[in-house]
């Protein structure tokens, strides 16, 4: 029936197909509309009738009739096409909207393929409960909004096509396939989608709200605001997708791929056994409230991440640049992996109780500055091994020292006066150490962490989730076939277990050595001598073990003399004078060795001037005076050579020590 007189063709025969408003979604299609009751224009009864003419011999027009009944050479397809694309200038308003309604249609296949539907007005297309096998706009350009709502097609393929407006709220579909297309807006609210692909789609605003998609495709997407808010994915890859803020609060997700995405993303409260973030660059990544078995932030570029009461399981953020991080009450069910990151503040408050010991490695990390809290009950393990730490503070139990690990850490304005109740004299002023079944835990940690990672190998450099092919497809079948482990944490614990070394290596003397070098200079820096003081002498006490280690392992005798003899000067130079910071060891000193000589001169028994029968009283007064002989003259004169010889050496060994004891002293001062 022609379509060019768009009264003529209404008037030409009624459709019997009725469908009661109840049982047609009837909602606004955008959430800044009005209800869309009055588009359905509804009888008394409240029933909806088809305005379209019936064919010849039926009481059902070719949209309506069943496809069983449908003649073969009457294809709905093409008539809907002339019916969207007729000139109807000349028609009212009413029959223009009434002739473009197509609610609960059947089609076997309906394929709008390379067509440009150009419509001169803002007239809904309405196929609103239609269902079809295929319906296919590849390469399509469609300017009219687009009304799908309530639609069963098991493949909706619209590759490169184009839509103004697509409404798609409440679709089952075995297959939405929207690779490379363009839509200014488009609505998925509450669809039923077994696999959905938007391969490099660019989308202005989308809504998946309430959406339930098992399997999805976002590779190379570019969205502008997205919201997914309690939607539920079985596996969903945004690989290498730009969005201008993605909104996936409370969305429920087995696996969620989520790397390389470029633009600010919300995933409150988000539920996901496996959640990748890596290389993700966004100004903000929102986690509050989130729960995860194993969150990666490999190398993510973040403004601000914000995890507050978030549990991130087993949480790998190596090399990530982060300017901000908040983890306020939350967990890491194991560990947190922060080697070799940027981050400008790092705040980590952990809720009072936590189960067992956590472990936190910052090694190789840069971090500018921070707060890093223990739970009431202690707990947390911090490493700083090969860090750079800024203006940082840890505050925690008494003990804090054996659950913080400084190895070759520099010092960029840490104040270690603010660590509690930490006396450096007690612990020897040594900071590189755990207690030993810490180590062992550590040790554990790492174990579990690269085990979690085979567990899941769409983590490696063969990634299944990635580009495949000339057209990108995310490799599905892979997946399915092999499954997705669902019990990351337990085998990663069995994995762990078995593979954790009986002993960990200790760290080499060198390093050692370092560490307290880089803990002298950062404490000097920011004032604090004292404490700059404690780590000198840690720092020369191990160089005087190096030294001891290169004697007994040096191939030929010169290095075994020359390095035996700087660790026999190290040892005395420590044994006098605290290496210049205990100026009391030099007085203990120089009163054993007068000690010492008045024995010695009692032993030679030799005579003393003006001294009939010298006891032991008058040598201790000669040793004294041979002491300090530089200072009040020589001491009693004696014809005994051995004892001249013993005064002598007395005399240059007190001009040493005093020396030194005006070094230590005024050291002592400046401190």
């Amino acid at each position: 029936m022609s379509v060019t007189d768009f009264a003529a063709y209404l008037d030409g025969g009624s459709c019997s197909f009725a469908v009661h408003a109840d049982e047609v979604p009837d909602g606004p299609r955008e959430e800044t509309m009005s209800r869309q009751q009055a588009d359905l224009e509804t009888d008394a009864d409240g029933y909806w009738r088809c305005p379209h003419p019936s064919m010849d011999n039926t009481d059902t027009c070719v949209f309506h009739t069943p496809l069983s009944e449908r003649p073969a050479d009457v294809a709905a397809d093409e008539q809907l096409v002339a019916l969207v694309t007729a000139d109807d200038s000349a028609a009212s308003r009413h029959d223009r909207r009434r002739a473009r309604q197509f609610i609960g249609a059947e089609f076997d296949d309906l394929v709008l393929d390379y067509l440009h539907l150009r419509t001169g007005d803002n007239h809904v297309i309405d196929l609103r409960c239609c269902s079809a096998d295929k319906l296919s706009c590849e390469s399509t350009t469609v300017e009219s909004p687009v009304d799908v709502r309530g639609a069963t097609v098991d493949r909706f393929l619209a590759t490169k096509a184009q839509f103004e407006q697509l409404y798609a709220q409440h679709i089952e579909s075995e297959l939405l396939e929207l690779d490379q297309g363009r839509i200014d807006r488009a609505y998925f609210q509450h669809c039923e989608i077994h696999e959905a692909r938007f391969y490099w789609t660019e989308i202005s605003y989308v809504n998946y709200h309430e959406c339930n998609i098992r399997w999805a495709n976002f590779l190379y997407a570019q969205l502008g605001e997205a919201g997914f808010f309690d939607s539920t994915f079985h596996v969903a890859t945004f690989c290498n997708m730009s969005v201008d803020g993605a909104y996936l609060n409370d969305a429920e997700f087995t696996y969620v791929n989520y790397h390389g995405v470029d633009g600010r993303t919300h995933f409150d409260g988000v539920e996901a056994h496996v959640a990748n973030f890596s290389s993700l660059d966004a100004s903000k990544l929102s986690l509050k409230g989130a729960s995860f078995e194993l969150t990666l932030l490999e190398g993510a570029e973040l403004g601000t991440l914000d995890a507050t009461g978030a549990a991130l399981g087993i949480a790998n953020a190596t090399g990530a640049d982060i300017e901000r991080f908040d983890a306020t009450d939350t967990s890491f069910e194991g560990s947190l992996l922060l080697d070799e990151a940027s981050l400008g503040e790092l705040e980590i408050d952990p809720p009072e109780e936590i189960d067992g010991r956590w472990h936190v490695s910052l090694t190789d990390a840069e971090l500018d500055g921070g707060l890093l809290l223990q739970p009431a009950d202690g707990g947390l393990i911090y490493d700083f091994t090969g860090a750079t730490v800024g203006d940082v503070e840890l505050r925690g139990e008494e003990r804090l020292l054996e659950l913080v690990r400084f190895l070759r850490t520099e010092f960029n304005g840490f104040r270690f006066e603010r660590l509690p109740d930490v006396n450096f004299d007690e612990v020897r002023g040594e900071i590189h150490s755990y207690d030993e079944s810490v180590e062992a835990e550590v040790a554990l940690s790492r174990e579990r962490q690269a085990a979690a990672l085979e567990l899941h190998p769409a983590f490696g450099d063969a990634d299944p989730l990635g580009a495949s092919g000339k057209r990108n497809e995310i490799d599905f079948g892979f997946i399915r076939q092999r499954g997705i482990e669902t019990s990351t944490r337990e085998r990663a614990d069995e994995l762990a277990a078995e593979r954790v070394p009986e002993s960990v290596d200790s760290p080499s003397l060198s390093s050692l050595e370092a560490t307290y070098l880089n803990a002298k200079n950062g404490a000097s820096a920011v004032g604090d001598s004292l404490t700059a003081g404690r780590f000198f002498e840690t720092e020369r006490r191990f160089r005087r073990k190096r030294h001891w280690q290169a004697a007994v392992s040096a191939d030929d005798l010169g290095t075994t003399l020359y390095r035996g003899s700087q660790w026999l000067r190290n040892g005395v130079f420590a044994a006098t004078a605290g290496y210049g910071e205990r100026p009391l060891r030099v007085v203990l000193s120089s009163v054993g060795v007068v000690t010492f000589f008045s024995g010695v001169y009692l032993l030679l028994g030799g005579d003393l001037a003006g001294v009939d029968d010298p006891g032991a009283l008058d040598y201790l007064l000669f040793s004294f005076q041979s002491f300090i002989t530089f200072i009040v003259g020589p001491p009693a004169a004696t014809e005994d050579v051995s004892m001249r010889l013993a005064s002598s050496l007395e005399g240059f060994l007190g001009a040493f020590l005093v020396a030194l004891f005006v070094f230590a002293l005024t050291r002592q001062v400046h401190r």
